[in-house]
């Protein structure tokens, strides 16, 4: 979890803008979802999101697709992800998948 900490704060993205980026993904991927809501920090947010992805892989993996498409998850770094720990490792690359999303939107975008 530190890493993503680090992250975070390498990149200069704030957790509200984490969150609404995330939060506009899984809708955007058919994931009505309210797990992603009151997040107090970085692992709160890493947390939950692996109960999702626990859900999501049980009983809906069409929309654990869908997720992956829109968030851009490269297929190379989802297979060098398998084995222990999955959910954990699925959610920090989501989550640092969406961190550069905010960040390059706030680097590139007209001010």
């Amino acid at each position: 979890m530190n890493t993503l900490i680090i992250y975070l704060k390498e990149k200069e993205v704030l957790l509200s803008e984490l969150v609404l980026q995330l939060q506009k993904d899984l809708s955007l991927s058919g994931i009505n979802s309210d797990i992603i809501k009151e997040i107090h920090d970085i692992n709160d947010l890493a947390n939950k999101l692996v109960v999702l992805i626990e859900d999501l892989l049980m009983y809906r993996s069409d929309l654990f697709q869908n997720l992956l498409y829109r968030v851009d998850i490269n297929e190379k770094k989802l297979s060098n992800n398998i084995g222990d720990h999955l959910q954990q490792k699925l959610a920090d690359l989501i989550i640092k998948r969406e961190i550069l999303k905010v960040y390059f939107r706030k680097k590139y975008s007209p001010k």
